[in-house]
């Protein structure tokens, strides 16, 4: 498991999507990935993610829930985890 996987967003998905919206929300995840992982990596802030959030019509409350739910089954499942220096949480090897 990687570091950032408790953080991942989705492809937005409607049945109604043709292509071309395929394409938009592929490069709306692309962003918010990118976002996400300059986050973590304490090269943007968090206002930044949540504000990218809400631009692309997310809830941010929805994002904080669903990593907090992920990050609290990992820990516990058992996985176990250290702290780097910057304090973030990362599976021990």
């Amino acid at each position: 498991m990687d570091a950032i996987d408790p953080f991942l967003t989705f492809l937005e998905d409607s049945p109604d999507y043709n292509e071309g919206d395929y394409l938009t929300a592929s490069t709306r995840l692309a962003e918010r990935q990118t976002v996400i992982s300059d986050w973590l990596q304490g090269k943007t802030t968090t206002e930044h993610v949540l504000e990218t959030l809400i631009d692309q019509g997310l809830n941010p409350d929805d994002y904080v829930k669903h990593v907090t739910e992920s990050i609290d089954f990992l820990l516990k499942g058992g996985v176990p985890f250290m702290t780097d220096e910057s304090g973030l949480l990362l599976p021990a090897s």
